[in-house]
Order: structure tokens, then C-alpha cells, then sequence
């Protein structure tokens, strides 16, 4: 994903993504030029970044959290 200039345009593109459904982080690690997801990503509501960082990639290989 590439950056926007501004802050408030990655929330508007996550809105029209419906991220908080769809979207799964990916950092491409150990690749030299992963993406560091404290670098890549503003500060996302506590929701949306446990739906992105965990939920939606559970959700989509169908497994639940013990």
C-alpha cells in the first residue's frame, strides 16, 4: 500500500476498503524492504487495527482464538 500525503487520506481509503472486513496486514518480512507496520500505518482505532492485524486473516482461514 502505498502512503498518502496526508494522514486523513489512508482513513478515507481504509473506509472505502472496508478494512476493518477486508483487509489483512501483510509486512513481506525478511525481505529487505518489508513494511514496518509501526512505520506503514497511522495510529488506527484499537478496532480496526486488531480487525487488520488479526481478525480478518482468522476470519478468512476460518479459525478461532482458545
Amino acid at each position: 500500500m502505498h502512503e498518502a500525503p496526508r494522514e486523513e487520506q489512508i482513513h478515507q481509503m481504509l473506509d472505502m476498503l472496508h478494512a476493518d472486513e477486508t483487509l489483512i496486514y501483510c509486512s513481506d518480512f525478511p525481505h529487505f524492504d518489508w513494511n514496518d507496520p509501526v512505520t506503514t500505518f497511522p495510529k488506527l482505532e484499537d478496532h480496526m487495527h486488531q480487525r487488520i492485524f488479526a481478525d480478518n486473516a482468522l476470519d478468512m482461514l476460518r479459525m478461532e482464538v482458545a
